[in-house]
């Protein structure tokens, strides 16, 4: 699993928002919120056999607004990284501070390359930070065997 922390002004590693504006910064002043986006190993689904799922989320240190978090999986063909299947969104409003919310993509089972993409974003204070860089997983051959 690959997780970036970013905060919810920016899609920068690590920058802050503090209610009235945006703000740059290493360290997330009071009144700001640090967000967390991870994207996970795809793997064969345990509730779904004969599905490949890949799952991302989202946490922030503050309660905030709003969050979103947006997961889909990716199979490289002829090089290329390639969106498969469906999917996968949660929006949540008034999240809770350090909850983890959770969306997954999916795939039929299928022989290849496949990583997770993670993307989040978030509104603090009444401002949007817009979307983050995608995130991705580590890459796993054949999920499903």
């Amino acid at each position: 699993m690959k997780m970036r922390t970013f905060a919810v002004g920016v899609g920068l590693v690590a920058t802050t928002l503090a209610p009235s504006g945006l703000t740059a910064g290493a360290d997330a002043a009071p009144g700001d919120a640090m967000c967390h986006v991870a994207a996970n190993n795809p793997h064969h689904s345990k509730g779904s056999p004969g599905w490949i799922v890949g799952k991302g989320r989202i946490s922030c240190t503050a309660d905030i607004d709003s969050v979103k978090v947006i997961v889909k999986l990716e199979r490289k063909q002829d090089g290329k990284w390639v969106t498969v299947g469906n999917t996968g969104t949660n929006e949540q409003v008034a999240p809770k501070a350090n909850a983890k919310y959770t969306a997954q993509g999916e795939f039929k089972c299928a022989p290849g390359e496949y990583r997770t993409a993670a993307q989040g974003s978030g509104v603090y204070g009444g401002r949007s930070s817009g979307s983050m860089a995608w995130q991705y997983s580590g890459v796993v051959s054949s999920p499903c065997g």
